[in-house]
């Protein structure tokens, strides 16, 4: 277990040409119909710059590496604090981000999410203070049983993370999303789901009572809206409510920073910014969770290297 600066993993990534247009979303959530609003990016800066950390940015936050040699590798970010048990957002790359090393979670085609804006040092308002974001790295996709696994990991002593096993969330973007989704049905051991442009979906059944916030850019020319937007209705004609399961659709989300013809692909960018997210998953317990191994001191697991 080493700590990594954000500076070291930024050092390859991601250019800055500014982007100016604004775009406008669409936004559905809990039956309110549909209102358009500017997009909101949050810590993302006005001009939609590609993500890149200033090196007083990099100073102030860091990922850790954290390895289980039986599931993946991962960058971790644990809020200031001391003494608490920690709400956990576990977040699932895209397939752009498969394959390599480790530091392809911060890649380009990673725009606007929770391990690239943490890696910055900007923190996105209702997550950095409030919850332990871990980003596994996956070679060949996303199997629920390899995540059900590594959420052992997570929750044993030898992780060193202080988690609570009741208010564990799972989120992803793409293929993570679907990976997410699949991850939710699959193993039931997380309080809610939120998956971004999901690249598909298992069944509306295997997710009933799970909590769930899609979020889709309609304009996205590489996963059709629809897939969101399927789902989120025949769990609605099942009998969940607009509270329980809740959609936002973009109607101009941008492309990732770096891929301009996958252009609405990148919901990422307003949907991680989205404030009212983190406390819509706070709200959400999984009832009976085990209670978690006692992590060793925090000091232990911030010091030293290999």
């Amino acid at each position: 277990l080493k700590a990594v600066s954000a500076q070291a993993f930024m050092a390859r990534a991601l250019l800055s040409e500014p982007r100016r247009a604004v775009p406008i979303l669409l936004t559905a959530i809990a039956g309110a119909g549909l209102v358009a609003a500017p997009l909101a990016l949050g810590a993302f800066g006005s001009d939609m710059k590609r993500p890149q950390a200033s090196m007083e940015e990099a100073s102030t936050q860091k990922l850790r590496e954290l390895n289980d040699p039986k599931t993946f590798e991962a960058l971790v970010y644990e809020p200031p604090g001391e003494g608490a048990l920690w709400p956990l957002l576990l977040y699932l790359h895209g397939a752009g981000e498969s394959g390599g090393a480790l530091v392809e979670i911060l890649s380009e085609g990673a725009t606007g999410t929770p391990p690239v804006a943490l890696s910055q040092g900007k923190a996105i308002p209702g997550l950095a203070e409030r919850f332990v974001v871990v980003a596994p790295h996956a070679h060949r996709g996303w199997q629920p049983q390899a995540v059900s696994r590594f959420l052992d990991f997570l929750l044993s002593a030898e992780s060193k993370l202080s988690l609570d096993p009741s208010r564990l969330y799972v989120t992803g973007h793409s293929m993570g999303g679907y990976g997410a989704l699949a991850a939710a049905a699959s193993t039931r051991r997380f309080a809610a789901v939120v998956p971004v442009a999901p690249s598909g979906a298992p069944s509306a059944a295997s997710l009933a009572g799970v909590p769930l916030w899609a979020f889709h850019g309609r304009n996205d020319v590489i996963v059709p809206s629809s897939y969101s937007e399927d789902l989120v209705e025949e769990l609605w004609r099942k009998g969940a409510s607009r509270e329980e399961v809740r959609l936002t659709l973009y109607e101009k989300a941008p492309a990732p920073f770096g891929w301009p013809t996958y252009y609405g692909h990148a919901s990422t960018i307003p949907a991680y910014a989205t404030p009212e997210l983190y406390d819509w998953l706070l709200a959400q317990r999984l009832t009976g969770a085990a209670p978690a191994a006692a992590p060793e001191p925090r000091e232990l697991a911030k010091g030293g290297g290999e």
